[in-house]
């Protein structure tokens, strides 16, 4: 099985689009097949040896590069997509398989999602195995949000940092106030949810602000590949 089509990218265009609004989508995708096989290796893993989040509607396979080939075959594309955009040698630290079903109609499950993963540029490769909608709990940025001179006013405000933070690992950006990303929403002309069809690829800088939206009807599947920092 070929599981990737592997269009010829314009890499530096790719760069340029991360840089200027966080995020890019790729020209690559990966097979209706392969889409097909991921989709069967994270159902039939068992769920004891999975993380469960989210009432039992989210299911988490850390590490499953080395679990999978196809999976392995994503890791791979993965270090060579970063490796050329950003010009550094990479190497995935791991490789995050997963699905979401629809969650219960709960505040505590739906709210509190927009987040940061790191204050410095930080890169993930979102390949989504199913066509992704509004209510199927697409990914979602706030564009811009990456840029150095927008996160220096919620540092000093201490949106992204509070006094209360200081001395723990916990970090006000991993869980940021819904009424000021609506805010920032609003500044930024608004969010961009990621509707796509299945096997599609999608280079994010995750230290802009974002979210996966909950899933509220159907199903969503999808692999991340994260790396350190570059």
């Amino acid at each position: 099985m070929q599981p990737f089509n592997q269009a010829t990218e314009d890499f530096p265009a790719v760069r340029a689009r991360v840089k200027r609004q966080g995020f890019a989508i790729l020209q690559s995708r990966a097979t209706p097949e392969a889409c097909e096989h991921i989709k069967a290796f994270i159902d039939t893993y068992p769920a004891k040896d999975a993380e469960i989040n989210y009432g039992g509607t989210e299911k988490r396979i850390w590490g499953s590069h080395t679990m999978d080939p196809i999976v392995e075959a994503f890791g791979e594309l993965s270090d060579q997509v970063m490796s050329t955009v950003f010009k550094a040698q990479a190497k995935v630290k791991t490789v995050l398989s997963y699905s979401n079903y629809p969650i219960p109609a709960e505040d505590r499950l739906i709210t509190g999602r927009w987040h940061l993963d790191s204050l410095r540029h930080q890169y993930k490769l979102f390949c989504f195995l199913t066509r992704t909608e509004e209510q199927t709990g697409p990914l979602e940025v706030v564009p811009g949000t990456h840029r150095t001179a927008f996160k220096l006013w919620p540092l000093a405000s201490g949106q992204y940092i509070s006094r209360a933070d200081l001395g723990t690992d916990k970090r006000r950006y991993q869980k940021l106030d819904e009424q000021w990303v609506d805010a920032q929403c609003h500044k930024a002309g608004g969010s961009v949810p990621f509707l796509c069809e299945a096997g599609t690829l999608i280079l994010v800088d995750t230290s802009a602000i974002h979210r996966a939206r909950p899933c509220l009807k159907g199903h969503r599947y999808a692999l991340c590949a994260y790396y350190d920092h570059f």
